[in-house]
């Protein structure tokens, strides 16, 4: 996985894209998508806070839409995700739904593993403590996992007469607020 080439306009970039930057945009959200659309199946992200100062406004989830790069009004997304603090949350356009799923709260250095079943419509968060390489420990076990089923959720969104969302197709997506916070995609 690879961050959009829109992340120059935000911040840094590493060659590759997988390793971005906020360095403008103080205070306002920066959403920072993955380069492709993954349709169906079953899609792993290994994502890290890596340096900076998180707020609890930083994230990672997966945004439902079959278009990139997101919409940077996040008021028009539905997304599922995990919030700075641990809470397993989605995003359904200018509302916030709670889920009681939850894990640690992130840490810098922490490891996010996102894994999206885009056909039962489940989602999964571990959080990875960082090893002593850098990497979350081979063989180890994550500090703490949430499974969320957001299916029957966000259809119910659907059937409500709201804009409907195709919970079959998306992409990764991280919020970052803070100039100077690094995010880089290992998966």
């Amino acid at each position: 996985h690879a961050f959009h080439p829109e992340t120059r306009d935000m911040g840094i970039v590493t060659p590759d894209f997988r390793s971005f930057t906020k360095v403008g945009f103080e205070g306002r959200l920066s959403v920072v998508s993955e380069r492709e659309i993954r349709h169906g199946g079953v899609h792993r992200y290994l994502v890290q806070f890596s340096s900076g100062e998180l707020s609890v406004a930083d994230g990672v989830g997966f945004v439902f839409s079959s278009r990139l790069p997101c919409s940077k009004n996040i008021q028009r997304i539905v997304s599922i995700f995990v919030n700075q603090r641990g809470r397993i949350c989605m995003r359904i356009f200018a509302d916030i739904v709670r889920a009681s799923a939850c894990v640690k709260p992130l840490e810098l250095g922490d490891w996010v593993e996102l894994t999206m079943d885009l056909d039962e419509h489940v989602a999964s968060f571990s959080i990875w403590p960082r090893g002593v390489a850098g990497w979350p420990a081979t063989g180890g076990r994550p500090t703490s996992t949430a499974v969320f089923p957001y299916g029957q959720r966000l259809s119910k969104v659907n059937q409500a007469g709201n804009k409907n969302a195709k919970l079959n197709v998306g992409h990764l997506a991280c919020v970052v607020k803070n100039v100077g916070v690094t995010i880089t995609v290992a998966s």
